[in-house]
C-alpha cells in the first residue's frame, strides 16, 4: 500500500489525525512543514516574512518530493498551502494515498480565531484571509485527493476510525 498524505486547509487537523492515525496502524508520522523548516534552517514564519510565500512552497515541494522517495510508507501531513502547485498535486496524485479533511469555513475561522503562528492570517482581517483562501484552495483539495473525510464536529478517534474503514475497503 502506498504512503498517506492528510491534505486540508490550516487548522482542519492534519497534524493530529495523522499522528494519530500513524500510532493506530504503526506507521512512521511526519508533518511536512517539519521538514521544510529543516531544509529552509528557517521556521514558516521567518521564511514567509523574510524571502516571502513562494520560497516557502519551493521549500515544501522539496520536501514532498522528498517524502514521495523514502522508501518506507508514512503516514504525512500535508501543509495547507501543497495544493497550490500543480507539480505537487501530481506527487500527491500519483505517489500517495491522499486524503482531504473537510473543514466547513465556519469551524476553520474558530478554530484559528486566535492563532499567533500562521504568517497567512496576519493579516488585520485574519476572517476574510480564511474565506479567501478557503474559496482558492476547495476545489484543488477535491481534486487532488483519492478520498474525502468530513471532519467537522467530531473528535480525531472519530476521524481516524472513518479513515481505517475507508483502508480496510480498500
Amino acid at each position: 500500500m502506498k504512503s498517506i498524505a492528510m491534505i486540508g486547509f490550516m487548522g482542519s487537523g492534519k497534524s493530529t489525525i495523522g499522528s494519530l492515525l500513524a500510532r493506530t496502524v504503526r506507521l512512521s508520522f511526519i508533518d511536512l512543514d517539519d521538514i521544510a523548516m529543516e531544509l529552509a534552517e528557517a521556521d514558516v514564519a521567518d521564511v514567509f516574512a523574510n524571502q516571502g510565500e513562494d520560497v516557502w512552497r519551493d521549500w515544501e515541494h522539496q520536501a514532498l518530493e522528498g517524502m514521495a522517495d523514502i522508501g518506507e510508507q508514512i503516514i504525512l501531513a500535508c501543509g495547507g498551502g501543497i495544493i497550490i502547485k500543480p507539480e505537487n498535486r501530481r506527487i500527491l496524485e500519483v505517489e500517495f494515498l491522499t486524503i482531504y479533511l473537510k473543514t466547513s469555513q465556519e469551524v476553520l475561522v474558530e478554530r484559528l480565531r486566535d492563532s499567533q503562528d500562521r504568517p497567512l492570517l496576519d493579516v488585520p482581517d485574519p476572517e476574510a484571509a480564511i474565506a479567501k483562501l478557503f474559496e482558492e484552495r476547495r476545489e484543488l483539495y477535491e481534486k487532488t485527493a483519492h478520498t474525502v473525510v468530513i471532519a467537522d464536529k467530531k473528535t480525531p478517534k472519530e476521524i481516524v476510525d472513518e479513515i481505517l474503514k475507508i483502508l480496510n475497503e480498500e
